[in-house]
């Protein structure tokens, strides 16, 4: 089996997991008090989006709430190297999208369509990494070089 597809597996088996109250699920207590917060996951998170989106900060908020610590880093910023502190990278890569009417007109002029560059990870990247978006399932795909039913079974 490929090691990056075995780090991919291991990473969301941890992240899926591990946070015990990530949806509220907590034992309930026959004498009526309050449950204790659960206690922070001590783990490192690099989340790696769009981070002026409604969906970014309350991503970072939802790990932040779990995880012992957790930073943002905008897309376009991600290289490899940014990774070594972190125990695991969740990838919510979105491929950055022109305005329709500029994809019409230059389609009509015949022009080819110009794709957003992806992601470049070194040969050997193995950091534990766990990808949202079909964008982000397309470069996993990629990287990992195996059927695309992987993903959706």
């Amino acid at each position: 089996m490929n090691n990056r597809l075995i780090t991919m597996v291991v990473a969301m088996g941890i992240f899926l997991g591990v946070p015990r109250n990530l949806f509220g699920f907590q034992k309930a207590d026959p004498t009526g008090k309050a449950a204790p917060a659960a206690e922070k996951i001590k783990m490192e998170i690099l989340y790696v989006g769009q981070p002026d989106t409604d969906r970014a900060k309350s991503f970072v908020k939802l790990l932040s709430d779990n995880f012992s610590k957790v930073e943002m880093l905008n897309q376009e910023e991600f290289k490899a190297e940014k990774t070594t502190e972190f125990d695991v990278v969740v990838l919510d890569y979105v491929r950055a999208r022109r305005p329709r009417g500029e994809q019409a007109a230059q389609r009509a002029q015949g022009a080819q369509r110009a794709r957003a560059p992806g992601l470049q990870l070194p040969e050997g990247y193995s950091k534990p990494t766990i990808v949202f978006g079909s964008f982000g399932v397309q470069q996993a795909r990629a990287w990992l070089n195996v059927d695309s039913s992987l993903f959706y079974t």
